[in-house]
């Protein structure tokens, strides 16, 4: 089995202190919370695809929470995503790691690919180099935030993955 690891602030979502056009938003006591352009698509796909998902954060539990119990809610579907904090990183000296290959083991995947937007969380650990999607940040009030097409090519590039995996016998379809 394989699965994904989704950074939640920056890589699929911007909390805001405004309301900002163009995005599927909701509301937490944070603030506005705006899903990133194809996000929700992704989202459906990975569950659809059986793939193991989580969500990873170094923001607080119940934040997390809130925002996943959000973006499932847009989704019309209830949360059974697993979310990780803050306290699963591994401390260094420099930026809290995720530590990617230490998970996979855990979760007793095959495969994980984590997508994260900032690379001070994954790259100071040797196991987690290969296994990482540095995808750039979203941020909701950028200029061109709403034609962001960054998530729908990665659901692209999952999908043609996973059917040659299938198709080479590498994993059994469901």
């Amino acid at each position: 089995m394989a699965g994904i690891v989704f950074d939640l602030d920056h890589t699929l979502v911007h909390t805001h202190s405004e309301c900002l056009p163009g995005f599927d938003t909701f509301e937490i006591d944070e603030g506005i919370v705006h899903v990133r352009p194809h996000a929700l698509e992704l989202l459906r796909y990975v569950i659809k695809s059986r793939l193991r998902l989580v969500v990873w954060t170094a923001g607080t539990s119940s934040y997390a929470n809130e925002v996943v119990t959000g973006l499932w809610a847009l989704m019309g579907l209830r949360s059974n995503v697993g979310v990780l904090v803050r306290s699963r990183d591994h401390t260094t000296g420099k930026a809290l790691v995720k530590d990617i290959a230490g998970l996979r083991r855990e979760l007793k995947v095959s495969l994980l690919l984590l997508v994260d937007d900032d690379p001070r969380h994954v790259y100071y650990m040797e196991s987690n180099r290969g296994l990482v999607e540095l995808c750039p940040p979203f941020r909701a009030n950028a200029r061109h935030a709403r034609h962001d097409m960054y998530l729908l090519r990665l659901r692209l590039r999952l999908r043609a993955n996973l059917q040659r995996t299938l198709l080479s016998g590498g994993a059994r379809a469901r």
